[in-house]
């Protein structure tokens, strides 16, 4: 039960066309001040003392929109993404229990859909996290920008330069975007996998360790094939933790059939 490639995929791009937009009008509105200004210093003309003031105001403003934007989108795609990961915990799971040879009568209860206010409890908080995350993105964003245009500002840097450090910074923003749907898709499906589990009366998983990142943790590499109670989580790090719940952690676990 691995998280799915699919809706991570699906939840990045819901999110790439509003960095891509943020970030074109963060570019325009500021290089239509430090424009202006830059060419006024290099002509020595006196005047536009203003420029900080100017461009704070640009901030605020692009701060004021953009936060609404997201704010809006955060809303609408959190509790989507969310009940389409649980969807495929729930769908995941019944296709898992076969291919380890179990049939629905040989569990040790009978599993059925989580319901009830645990499962509405743990899918709120999920899109809680979600929401605020999404909401984070133009903030950290325009923090960013705001200290590298500042700084442009006093060491009067060529528009060239400008413009790369805001390019780059519209490279970290998608990264972090990217990384937040990574994240979320798999914390999400280690949580409803483990509800998943305990409500079909398994009692322990096995941790297996997933070669799906570039730098993997040696402690979740040693991790793998150990047995642990699924109440707990599994022991890693000092720690009690499941599968997906530390960053970037793709491994998962299968339950253990008791009695074999």
């Amino acid at each position: 039960m691995r998280p799915s490639d699919a809706l991570e995929l699906e939840y990045r791009r819901t999110m790439t066309p509003m960095i891509r937009a943020m970030a074109r009008e963060i570019h325009t509105d500021v290089m239509a001040v430090y424009r202006p200004w830059l060419k006024m210093q290099r002509a020595q003309v006196t005047g536009d003392a203003g420029i900080v003031s100017l461009l704070m105001r640009v901030f605020g403003d692009l701060e004021t929109k953009w936060s609404v934007r997201a704010g809006k989108h955060a809303e609408t795609t959190a509790p989507s993404f969310v009940e389409k990961v649980d969807n495929a915990v729930d769908f995941s799971f019944t296709r898992l229990v076969r291919s380890i040879g179990v049939e629905e009568d040989d569990l040790p209860q009978r599993p059925k859909r989580l319901a009830g206010k645990d499962h509405e409890t743990a899918l709120d908080a999920a899109v809680a996290e979600n929401v605020g995350l999404i909401k984070s993105i133009p903030q950290e964003y325009l923090d960013q920008v705001q200290r590298d245009v500042l700084q442009a500002v006093q060491d009067g840097w060529p528009l060239d330069r400008l413009s790369e450090s805001l390019q780059h910074r519209y490279g970290i923003t998608k990264r972090r975007a990217e990384l937040i749907a990574r994240d979320q898709c798999a914390k999400i499906t280690g949580n409803m996998n483990a509800k998943r589990m305990s409500s079909a009366g398994f009692v322990e998983a096995d941790w297996w360790h997933s070669a799906g990142s570039r730098y993997p943790r040696k402690s979740h590499m040693a991790a793998n094939g150990r047995r642990f109670k699924i109440s707990d989580g599994c022991l890693i790090d000092d720690e009690h933790i499941l599968p997906g719940q530390k960053i970037n952690c793709k491994c998962f676990m299968t339950p253990v059939i008791p009695g074999r």
